[in-house]
């Protein structure tokens, strides 16, 4: 893909345990892009992030939190308090990632999609439902032009 991580980086991750990366693999490190770019891309154009220089720094942090938690749970399975670890590592990642697409957190020096832009609307819109129900007919006939009685939103950028 497009962002390419540092053992050193990742290692900052691995400090309070006896275990360090000591080559990144790339196929996890693409797993890891595709997994994050899709959660954010709800409301940054992650097509724009094409090498370690466009891609937010926050964003490759998350991606060596990542990659740490993935490398411990990998090595480790049972080893006393470092699944726990492991689990916050990858959780942590999970809810920086939820709380900058839901607009919690910002990505400093990102645009954000303009409003609409990343849920695309089609008629019948918030517009339209509103006047048809201030204005239909018994039968649910619109008195108004352009009047609808159902939203449809696809909640999905394309």
């Amino acid at each position: 893909m497009t962002v390419t991580l540092d053992e050193a980086d990742v290692n900052q991750y691995l400090q309070t345990t006896k275990f360090s990366v000591t080559a990144v693999s790339l196929n996890i490190v693409n797993y890891i892009e595709t997994s994050i770019f899709a959660k954010l891309n709800r409301r940054y154009d992650t097509s724009l992030w094409v090498d370690n220089g466009t891609t937010p720094a926050l964003v490759i942090h998350l991606m060596e939190m990542w990659y740490a938690g993935f490398y411990l749970r990998k090595i480790i399975s049972e080893e006393d308090g470092l699944t726990s670890y492991a689990d916050w590592l990858q959780d942590e990642v999970d809810r920086q990632c939820s709380d900058i697409a839901s607009g919690a957190i910002s990505l400093i020096g990102v645009t954000e999609y303009e409003d609409g832009a990343a849920r695309p609307e089609f008629f019948p819109n918030d517009a339209s439902t509103l006047l048809w129900e201030d204005n239909h007919d018994v039968d649910g006939t619109s008195l108004e032009e352009g009047a609808s009685a159902l939203l449809f939103d696809m909640e999905q950028q394309f």
